[in-house]
């Protein structure tokens, strides 16, 4: 119904003097393309202001389609940007997506079972519900803290315990569980009968059972006992200046031991175990423990372990820089188990008078009767005043079996460098490498009666042989080869941070291990000899 003089397009009763192109009832003399009742005198091209809080999106509205959301608006803790700052405040994220925000009352997004309202979980020294109260209602674990003052030694998270001994004496009935606060703790601490978990919450770098050189860390008897994230030290004891062990079932979980000692004609710097049903190391270190190296010739040994008549199972760990008479990382006496994937490096057996008892060397371990299987283990720049600078064997005949394991650069002032067997001493050596070690020879024996069962292993570069005199050569038979091994980077310094074990391109030990498939490597091809093939190689 258009009645003016313009341009007009469109189907409205527009009036004004225009080019309107809209379907409008416009009246207004401009050039309106907006739909709308417009009727003064403009160009209108503005967007309207939908939800009615009096901005538009040209001034700013970043929502249209909600009035509470506009330039200079309240912000809420709603995760949305209501004042159009392009910012959404830290405090209403809800990162762990557990339907709390901070502004809310999460006192820990990072978390989504920690938030207002969750079940309270006992025993990790948290605020599970954000109400401001840890482990409310609970009775068990009981905590220790030796740092905690005025404490009535109730046991909770706010009356803590100040030492282990009092905390375990002090368990409720149905409750076997210890958490131990970072600190220094008093050694001299002995356990019998009760069954027990301990656990040093912030790990063995801050949670330490210190015995100040005057008794052992500590002593447990006759029960099972779980150790977790503790360190002993500076322990002395005629058995187990660290640990002694005691017909006990013991497993140590990221645990130290170390810089413990026993005295002359004694046995375990470290670590001492006696008929225990079950002794399991799982990436603990062993380190910087001394069974009177240098003193009596037929004791003092087992700087980091003893094991008499025991079970073990070593896994994931390191014993380092222990010294003895015999068996300066470890000695084991009719100890049955495994020890695998763990570094045995820098150790010393340095008796008086070597050669003069029964005993004599195993820098790395000195293993005397037992059934005992070792698999990718790394021994390393060990030395020995006698003979066995990596191990020695004695009374083993056929009970050992050393497989996928890597001897190299050790030294002994005869016999074996890397290898060791005794009058009665025999093994199996499968997938190994054996090299650059210093003595007699790299491998020697006593007896020409107990050769050792080697295939698929590389004896290679010891000094100022590979074989002792006695021995027969088996290179060239059964998969056995005589090459260097090209490991990737090692370095014969003592610091075993730096090196790399692994073979380089190119080496002959690569997929030339046992083909039989039993032993194939983690990524399912044939075996590679050393402490990096096999099924267990991938550490």
């Amino acid at each position: 119904d258009d009645t003016s003089d313009d341009d007009d397009t469109s189907d409205d009763d527009d009036t004004g003097d225009d080019d309107d192109t809209s379907d409008d009832d416009d009246t207004g003399d401009d050039d309106d393309t907006s739909d709308d009742d417009d009727t003064g005198d403009d160009d209108d091209t503005a967007s309207p202001d939908l939800d009615g809080d009096g901005w538009t999106v040209a001034a700013g509205d970043c929502d249209d389609g909600n009035a509470a959301i506009y330039p200079g608006a309240t912000e809420l803790c709603n995760g949305i940007d209501d004042d159009c700052d392009n910012v959404v405040p830290a405090d209403e994220a809800d990162a762990d997506n557990d339907g709390y925000r901070v502004c809310d009352g999460d006192c820990d997004d990072g978390d989504g079972s920690i938030h207002p309202g969750a079940p309270e979980l006992c025993g990790y020294g948290i605020d599970d519900d954000c109400d401001g109260d840890v482990d409310e209602g609970c009775t068990c674990p009981v905590y220790v803290d030796v740092a905690a003052i005025g404490s009535a030694e109730l046991g909770d998270w706010d009356d803590p315990y100040l030492q282990i001994e009092d905390a375990v004496d002090g368990l409720p009935n149905n409750c076997e569980l210890v958490h131990v606060l970072p600190g220094t703790y008093d050694g001299g601490v002995e356990l019998d009968g009760d069954d027990v978990t301990i656990i040093g919450l912030d790990g063995a770098d801050v949670t330490i059972i210190d015995a100040g050189g005057w008794d052992r860390c500590l002593k447990l008897k006759n029960a099972s006992f779980t150790l977790q994230g503790l360190t002993m030290a500076n322990g002395y004891s005629d058995k187990g200046g660290g640990l002694h062990v005691d017909g006990a079932t013991v497993v140590l979980d990221e645990c130290i031991v170390e810089d413990s000692e026993c005295g002359n004609n004694k046995e375990g710097a470290g670590i001492y175990t006696k008929n225990s049903p079950g002794l399991t190391l799982t990436d603990t270190i062993v380190r910087g423990n001394d069974c009177d190296s240098g003193g009596n010739d037929n004791k003092s040994d087992g700087g980091g372990l003893f094991c008499d008549t025991s079970t073990l199972a070593i896994e994931g760990s390191e014993f380092t820089g222990n010294a003895a008479g015999d068996g300066g990382g470890m000695y084991l006496l009719d100890c049955d188990g495994t020890i695998s994937t763990s570094l045995i490096a820098g150790n010393i057996a340095d008796d008086t008078a070597p050669g003069g008892g029964s005993l004599h060397g195993g820098g790395g371990l000195l293993v005397e009767g037992g059934s005992l299987v070792l698999s990718n283990n790394r021994i390393v720049e060990n030395s020995s005043s006698d003979t066995g600078g990596g191990a020695l064997f004695l009374d083993t005949q056929g009970q050992v079996s050393l497989v996928n394991e890597l001897v190299v650069y050790n030294t002994s002032a005869t016999g074996g460098g890397g290898l060791h067997l005794d009058d009665d001493g025999e093994m199996v050596l499968l997938n190994s490498i054996v090299a650059y070690n210093d003595g007699d020879a790299g491998i020697d024996i006593d007896n020409t009666n107990y050769q050792p069962t080697q295939t698929y292993t590389d004896v290679h570069g010891n000094t100022p042989q590979d074989f002792g005199a006695t021995m027969t050569d088996p290179t060239g038979s059964d998969g056995n080869i005589s090459a260097a091994p090209l490991l990737i980077s090692y370095s014969a310094d003592g610091v075993w941070t730096n090196d790399d074990v692994w073979l380089d391109v190119g080496s002959p030990c690569i997929d030339t291990g046992d083909p039989s498939g039993a032993y194939d490597d983690f990524d399912g091809t044939r075996n590679d000899m050393g402490a990096h093939g096999g099924p267990g190689g991938n550490w």
